[in-house]
């Protein structure tokens, strides 16, 4: 038996009401205001976009999309051919990495960066990576959804990491060019731009950045452990821009960017069956809910992790539930995205 989490409680913010036109007349004023009370409609939840099934020694990785309701997964990729994939800001495009063949110290060959619709087809190379290099988790799409950022770097002999090299370039392959991220610090995590695209929020020196223009802030987060800048760890934002997700110490946490709040989540549990660390949380496309990736020990039979997915409605405080009921792999969940419903 699995043990259950307790969650603490998030205070949430108001959500914005837009006003439609300029009323002509009283009848107007009145029709025009009764649209102004109803807040826009939230977008409706789609599946859940990972890779699953990465073990220790068996590369099994595959680009997948999970039912959070019934838990039906629809592998996009074959075996070994996807990993750590990403959306557009309208969930219609998915990019992804090819692992291709370990050689060293994690380092790889022949890893190329390519992009398809959410259904799986129209599968194209976007870039092939030179040399051997690691990828810093997925590759993040500008707000416009017309180009791709991503970093790599590289382990030598020594176990020692070279500094990240943060790239851009267009979704059709043209344009590769160094990402000038505007926030000091020598140990970067991937940038994440906000929904509206005017901020961009990265993890730099074990601390959560903010540059808005020319401004970079620190964001106030609890600092108990560095904020953790691996790949199932990205940096999220809510969809109103309000608040960013967080790892620290195999914990979620919620802050939000006027630093009124910074809270944990869910804590690692040691149970009789292991130890439950969480990583990878991130909102539903309506808000309501989190979720996130529960990994536990001990092993699984492939020499991995036996992996979960998890949820919790962020203003209410209770337990966090499996999404869906049942649903286990032997192996990992790396960087969920959770995608709008197809229009």
């Amino acid at each position: 038996m699995r043990l259950r989490h307790p969650l603490a409680l998030i205070a949430t913010s108001a959500a914005l009401l837009g006003l439609w036109g300029v009323p002509q007349s009283s009848a107007a004023t009145a029709a025009t205001a009764a649209t102004a009370a109803r807040p826009a409609p939230a977008p409706a939840n789609g599946p859940l976009l990972s890779c699953t099934g990465s073990t220790y020694g068996h590369l099994t990785e595959a680009v997948t999309l999970t039912d959070p309701t019934t838990g039906k997964q629809t592998a996009l990729t074959p075996p070994g051919q996807g990993c750590y994939p990403s959306a557009s800001p309208d969930g219609g495009l998915i990019a992804y990495f090819t692992p291709g063949t370990l050689v060293s110290d994690g380092n790889r060959t022949g890893v190329t960066l390519r992009i398809m619709d959410r259904h799986g087809t129209h599968n194209r190379l976007v870039h092939a990576l030179p040399g051997a290099v690691q990828f810093l988790g997925a590759a993040g799409f500008t707000p416009d959804g017309r180009h791709l950022v991503f970093g790599t770097y590289s382990v030598n002999d020594q176990g020692v990491a070279s500094s990240t090299k943060l790239w851009i370039i267009g979704t059709d392959g043209r344009g590769l060019a160094p990402f000038k991220l505007g926030i000091p610090g020598t140990a970067l995590g991937l940038p994440t731009y906000s929904p509206d695209g005017s901020t961009i929020a990265a993890i730099v020196d074990g601390t959560v950045r903010l540059r808005k223009g020319r401004t970079v802030t620190e964001l106030k987060v609890h600092y108990d452990q560095p904020v953790t800048p691996d790949p199932s760890s990205s940096l999220r934002w809510s969809p109103d821009g309000k608040d960013l997700l967080y790892v620290a110490g195999g914990a979620p946490y919620l802050a939000s960017l006027d630093g009124q709040h910074s809270q944990q989540l869910a804590a690692p549990v040691k149970g009789t069956d292991g130890l439950t660390r969480f990583g990878g949380p991130v909102y539903s496309p309506d808000g309501k809910q989190i979720a996130m990736i529960e990994t536990d020990d001990p092993a699984g039979a492939n020499g991995g992790y036996y992996s979960f997915l998890g949820a919790m409605d962020p203003n209410v405080p209770g337990m966090v539930r499996e999404l869906p009921p049942g649903l286990l792999i032997d192996g990992d969940w790396t960087n969920l995205v959770w995608l709008p419903a197809a229009k």
